[in-house]
Parts: C-alpha cells; structure tokens; sequence
C-alpha cells in the first residue's frame, strides 16, 4: 500500500502524463511573393487559344482562376494553384500544386494547362514568410486573426492563463476568506450538517444572481458559486480540522480526476474536435465582435435579429462586417446584385471576412455585389425575417439561402428574446407571419433565466481544457450536442414549417424582381464518418435538399463537392473547427458556386427539380 504523502505527488504525474499533449513545432509557410502575378499571367496567356481567362484571385498561398474554352469549344473550368510542398492532393505543375475544383476536365484540356504552368521562365514563385507574430498574441488582437504561431501548451498565452487562473483561483479564495471569518464568529455553527446545508442551498441561489447581473454564463456561474462554497466548508468546517484529513480529500479529488481522464483516453473513442483554448471567452458580451472566436459562447445572433426586425429592439455589440440592412449603402458600378443569407456557415466563424464564400465570389465575378448579410447561431425562420428587410433595400436580382444541415433544424422555430422567448414565426397563414407584431422582452425573472440557461455555454474551464483532455473534450460536448433524430419528410411538422418559408422567400424574392437559390451546406462530423452517407447528417440534410426542391426553386447541394474534396484530400483542410468551413473550405465551396449560380437566373415558371 501506497504511503499517503505519496498520493498527492503520484496523481499529479499520473494527471500531467495523460493530458500533457504531443507538440510538433511547425515551419513558417511559403507565400506567393509579388512578383508572381506576371508569372500567372503568362502562365495563362500560354494557354491561349485553347482557354481564356475569365477570372482570377491571387491570395498570398494560392491561386483560384476560372478559364472557359474560347468560343464555347470547351466548357469553363476552375482550378486552384497551390504551394507543392504542403500536401499537394493535385498535379504538381512546374512551381504549382495544380488542383481542378470542378472534377478533372477532358485530357487534352488538362495537358494543355499542365504544359502553360510547367514551362519554366525563371522568375520567382514562392518565398518563405519570416515575420511571423509573437506566440503570446494579446486577447485583443484583430477579430478573427489568427495566431500564426502555436504557442506551448495548446494555445495557452499570458493571458489566457491569467483568464484562467482567475476563474480557478477567485471563487475558492472568496470561500475561503469568508470561511475565515465565519469561524472567528460562528464556530458553534460551523460543525455538523448545518453549513453544508446552507451552503448547498446558497450556491444556486448565488450562481443565478450572479448570472443575471454579470456577462458569464449560467454553468460558470454554478461552477464559480459551487466552488466558493467548496473552500468554505474545507476552510471553515469543523471536520477539516485535522491536517490528515484535508490531505486525504485533496488526494482522493486528484486521483479521482486522474483515473477519470485516463478511462476516457483508453475506453472511449479520439475526443471530439474543439477550438483552441485561446479562442474561448468568459465573459459573453463582445462575441460578435471577435470574428471566428468563442465558438462555444453565444453569440446573440438572435439578438441581431430582433433589432432588425423591430427598431425599438437595440443591437447587440457587432463588428462591422455583419451587415444591417437599415445602413446598408451599395457601391455603385455593378452589372448585377446577389444577396446571401445564412448562418455562421457564410458569416464566416473561423476566417477573415475576405475569405468567405460570398466575398470570394465577389472576387471572381467583379461584375457583381455579392451582399453577405450572415449572421451566426440563427435558423431558417431568422433568415426569412432578415430577408423580408434586406430585399426593399438591396434590391437584389438573385437571392441565396444557405441552409446547413447542422443545426438549422433545431434552430428552427426556437425562442427568440424578442418575442417572450417563443417561436419568432407563426404559420397559420398563407405565409408564416411575425408570432410578435410588436417586440416582446423577458420581462419576467423566470423568461430571462429561461433564455440564459438555453444560450449559456459549456462551463470555461471544460471549453479551456478541451484541446488537452479528453475528459473535458467530451463534457464539452455534451453540453453543445443535444440528440435529435432525422425528421421523416410528412412526418416533422419542423419540415413542413422549412417548406413554408422556402415558398415564402420564393415568392417575396419574385416580387422584388428576384430569383432564388437553396445551397444546402453539409455537416463535417457526416463527412468525416467511416459511412457518410449512413449518418444522421446526411439524412437531415437529404430532407432539407428535398423539401426546398419542392418549392419549385434551383438547389445546390453541396454533399457531393465537399465529400470528394473530404476523400481527396481529407476532412481537416477544410474546416476551421469542428463545424464551420476553413478558408480552403470557402474557396472550393465559391468555385462551385461560381459555376453553378449562374443558372439560378431562369424562368420563373420552370419547375428547378435538379441542380
């Protein structure tokens, strides 16, 4: 048997050697330098006449160009021209990764373009990035920049560790000193079961105030009142007194941890995917603002809406690239406007504004606004209300709703703060209709805890934690992924609403001069599972693709796409994070649809059954 001052220091090994995690440093990436685009150009020019350019983007790591056959003598085609040495999934061509977006072109097309980027002309291509940010980014950096440098230990920074020290340390020192004087003043009452009753009636109590007046969450406030009352029952309980006993409880607590981690790490299946610790917020307010971050926090997307909907209802914090219709002043000089709606899949969680699907079809079609009036954490009945504003206001020729077979779903007719946290729709007429024609708050204390149990994130030190134990990973998860069956088409009323607002937007677009398109965007978990096509992802988002193309619109499904790309090159480039696209993700996603949309302008009395 182990002797008992052993215990503490073995569980704390035991607790460093399973969530310690592996670290590879990793080389600074190669960009494209400057110089370049007239290498591309001639590039391209070689290709002549067989292909035209009709198109193209040069970022500082790829290349994305659409070029067509001239005359029509070839249809067009889109290729991405990337950096060789990094996982190159294409040809390498000359100083290029070359990749066709679209599915491989006919052979002689295919050499022709391999044989223009091949040709050597001596000019440089590529050149390594040397001045890479500092691993101890500030909290208060660009939104959504990301670290270009992975800092030791998952992601932790001075200042998270300061975030995170203070959330550990300040509740039980909080207990602690009011155990302090508890026991100066009450010591006949700090014995038997009667502290640990009040404390255990105390800390719920405390944590919903707390909530209610601060900007954390519900859990982290339970977390914080249950470990304040924790280190005042071990500081002041009478039963504490003996050195041996408080040792004892400190061991038994860490082993207990320990042995917990390492069961999940051997009996359960990898963890799942989180954000890195760095890109997570105690504090909830300012979430819109920080671009790609705090992914687990709410994000009062539907706050957004609400203050779009109902002018008395004022905004939440926001950056200025999620779009208010009422301010919203088009630039002059384009041939064409295409408005997009959706959630966080289009406002781009994860990525810089620049490098979303909408904005870069704005890159491949100059001749067009393309309008990204995203915003995250909304469903279906949300978008049909920004549509409702955005349409008299852009006046826009197409209109794309982005539907994501992840959450839209369960975000559909769920509460809305505007609306005594109800449904924001009602469907008892031609048309769903706001269930509110006026706004409605929480008024009630039991509405507003409500609303803040619904949106609070997992507790902070689990969403912290996450990138390095296992334990805390599927906690974390736990908390974010409510079970939910595949609706049955006929069966799920929640589909039927999904077809009426569809119609809806079909229609309303048509009065306004516009056509629709429905892109539906898949789930990364379905992709990456051993039988996509098995899973409850799929199915959902078959059903959405079913129910949209019922209404008489064209529809893109984006399954087929991203599970060749996800076999080609694996799941990981394409994502940001376990659900939202990648940069790379919204550049094959904008190719596509460069091709695709197009054809969504048709004759309204055309029945779009297929894409």
């Amino acid at each position: 048997m182990l002797p008992r001052f052993a215990v503490g220091p073995l569980a704390v090994i035991l607790t460093v050697h399973c969530a310690w995690p592996g670290h590879a440093r990793a080389e600074g990436p190669r960009v494209i330098v400057p110089e370049a685009a007239k290498t591309v150009s001639r590039a391209f020019e070689r290709m002549r006449p067989t292909l035209e350019l009709r198109g193209a983007n040069i970022d500082r790591d790829h290349v994305i160009a659409t070029l067509c056959g001239a005359g029509g003598a070839a249809p067009c085609i889109t290729l991405r021209l990337g950096d060789p040495d990094v996982g190159c999934a294409g040809d390498v061509a000359g100083p290029w990764c070359l990749t066709f977006l679209d599915g491989a072109p006919r052979p002689e097309i295919a050499s022709v373009v391999r044989e223009a980027l091949a040709t050597n002309d001596g000019a440089p291509v590529w050149t390594k990035l040397v001045a890479l940010q500092p691993p101890d980014l500030p909290e208060d950096r660009a939104p959504g920049a990301p670290s270009s440098a992975t800092p030791p230990i998952a992601g932790l920074t001075p200042a998270l560790a300061a975030r995170f020290t203070g959330v550990l340390v300040i509740p039980p020192l909080a207990g602690a000193m009011a155990a302090g004087l508890a026991r100066k003043r009450l010591r006949r009452w700090m014995r038997g079961a009667t502290p640990v009753f009040v404390t255990a009636l105390a800390a719920p109590v405390l944590a919903t105030l707390a909530a209610l007046a601060a900007p954390v969450g519900l859990w982290d406030a339970l977390l914080g009142a249950l470990s304040m009352g924790a280190a005042f029952l071990f500081v002041g309980h009478a039963a504490m007194a003996q050195r041996g006993v408080r040792l004892t409880l400190i061991a038994s607590c860490v082993v207990s941890a320990a042995l917990a981690e390492g069961a999940v790490r051997v009996l359960l299946p990898k963890p799942p995917a989180v954000s890195p610790a760095a890109d997570q917020r105690f504090f909830l307010r300012p979430r819109l603002r920080d671009r790609g971050r705090a992914t687990f926090a709410p994000n009062f997307g539907k706050e957004f809406v609400c203050a779009v909907v109902y002018d008395d209802w004022g905004f939440p914090e926001h950056d200025p690239q999620t779009l208010v219709p009422r301010e919203f002043v088009a630039p002059p000089g384009h041939a064409r406007r295409v408005l997009h709606i959706g959630d966080s899949m289009i406002w781009g969680a994860g990525v810089q504004p620049t490098d979303t699907f909408p904005a870069r079809l704005g890159a491949l079609e100059p001749e067009s606004l393309h309008v990204n009036a995203g915003v995250p954490a909304i469903g279906p009945d949300g978008y049909l209300a920004l549509a409702r504003r955005w349409l008299p206001v852009l006046r826009p020729e197409l209109v794309v709703v982005s539907l994501f077979a992840g959450n839209d779903l369960i975000e559909l007719d769920s509460p809305y703060p505007c609306c005594e946290w109800g449904p924001l729709l009602a469907y008892d007429g031609p048309a769903p209709s706001l269930r509110c024609p006026t706004a409605r708050g929480l008024e009630s204390r039991s509405l507003a805890l409500e609303w803040l149990r619904s949106t609070s994130p997992p507790p902070y030190l689990l969403r912290t934690t996450a990138a390095v134990s296992a334990f805390s990973a599927y906690a974390t998860a736990a908390f974010l992924q409510p079970e939910r069956h595949a609706p049955t088409i006929g069966e799920d009323v929640t589909l039927a609403h999904l077809g009426s607002i569809v119609a809806a937007l079909r229609d309303e677009s048509r009065t306004q001069g516009a056509e629709l398109a429905v892109v539906v965007l898949p789930l990364r978990a379905s992709l990456a599972s051993p039988s996509p096509r098995a899973t409850v992802g799929f199915q959902t988002g078959a059903s959405m693709v079913d129910i949209a193309r019922r209404q008489h619109v064209l529809v893109l499904d984006a399954w087929d796409l991203l599970e060749a790309e996800s076999r080609a090159r694996g799941v990981d480039p394409l994502f940001a994070d376990a659900v939202h696209l990648s940069r790379a993700g919204h550049e094959i996603v904008a190719a596509w649809l460069h091709r695709n949309l197009p054809a969504a302008t048709i004759p309204r009395d055309v029945d779009a059954g297929s894409p």
